[in-house]
């Protein structure tokens, strides 16, 4: 039986379990694996302090006006204009 793959005349190989399998050939063509030119760690280790940047670039976007019910207040150094709205100004004072 000649191999199922087009353009190829070698030996198909028969398997009880698998049925009609690729000849050798093809099956080491199959196998090819390509070089990386870069490891996959240097891309995960990039892409992670990618993320850090990212995170210390927009950290003052995540701070909540209030932590454990109480005015926070990293929040009204960086939004001084929003004391008013919250009516925190006495409570700041004290903290």
């Amino acid at each position: 039986m000649l191999c199922p793959r087009r353009r190829c005349d070698g030996k198909a190989i028969i398997d009880k379990v698998y049925g009609v399998l690729p000849c050798e050939e093809c099956q080491k063509k199959d196998s090819f694996t390509p070089k990386l030119k870069t490891r996959p760690e240097s891309y995960s280790l990039a892409k992670s302090h990618r993320v850090q940047r990212a995170r210390d670039r927009h950290a003052k976007d995540i701070v909540q006006p209030y932590m454990s019910g109480k005015p926070n207040p990293d929040y009204f150094k960086i939004h001084p204009d929003q004391i008013k709205k919250y009516g925190v100004k006495k409570e700041l004072k004290k903290a």
